[in-house]
């Protein structure tokens, strides 16, 4: 074998090496930007889109009381989607997470639907329903990607543990230390959540159906 043959079989070899370095390198990339409960499950784009961003943030704390956040770039972020010191988040997350990602006349509707009132954006949410809307559609069941909204609180539904109790990313909620942030943990939605002596009732799930 000459010179020339063993250096392009050696040159071969390692472009392969890299190429198939890369692949794999990507695929851990896109492994981890999933949250663990769903990097197995078959998902539609929409939620894969939802997820891999609200996931990106789990983990920031707030600091003092709805004044700000332990990551600066994410307040300044939150900022700019319409979040003011001293309001609460839970809502402006989810605003926050679709903003993010949405395109075109997906992006103007949830400017417009997508408030920081859960109250408010469920209503509106259901009055875009109920004409057809191609953005969003309740539905009955939580599912990954969905969004959960209350009277009184918004969060995103990671996966459905059993049809009524899901796991979620949650804005403005605890972390086992008592301190608040963006949190990952498990509710049963329909039977609402406790805040203080009240019960923040459960107003349904939404299914984001188009984002472009």
């Amino acid at each position: 074998m000459n010179k020339a043959v063993k250096i392009g079989l050696i040159t071969l070899a390692t472009i392969s090496v890299m190429t198939v370095g890369v692949v794999i390198f990507k695929k851990k990339l896109s492994k981890k930007a999933l949250p663990p409960t769903v990097q197995n499950v078959e998902l539609t784009p929409e939620a894969k889109a939802i997820l891999t961003e609200a996931n990106k943030y789990v983990g920031i704390k707030e600091v003092g009381d709805n004044a700000g956040f332990s990551d600066a770039d994410f307040e300044k972020k939150m900022k700019n989607i319409g979040w003011v010191k001293g309001r609460a988040y839970c809502a402006a997350f989810v605003r926050f997470v679709l903003l993010n990602i949405a395109k075109g006349n997906a992006l103007q509707f949830f400017k417009t639907n997508a408030t920081q009132h859960s109250a408010t954006t469920f209503s509106l949410f259901k009055n875009a329903a109920s004409k057809k809307s191609e953005y969003v559609e309740i539905i009955s069941k939580p599912e990954p990607g969905c969004i959960i909204l209350y009277n009184g609180h918004t969060e995103i539904c990671e996966s459905d543990i059993d049809g009524s109790t899901v796991n979620v990313i949650s804005a403005n909620s605890k972390f086992s230390d008592g301190s608040e942030g963006v949190v990952r943990r498990t509710r049963t939605p329909k039977e609402g959540i406790k805040n203080g002596n009240k019960i923040e009732e459960f107003l349904g799930f939404v299914r984001i159906k188009k984002l472009s």
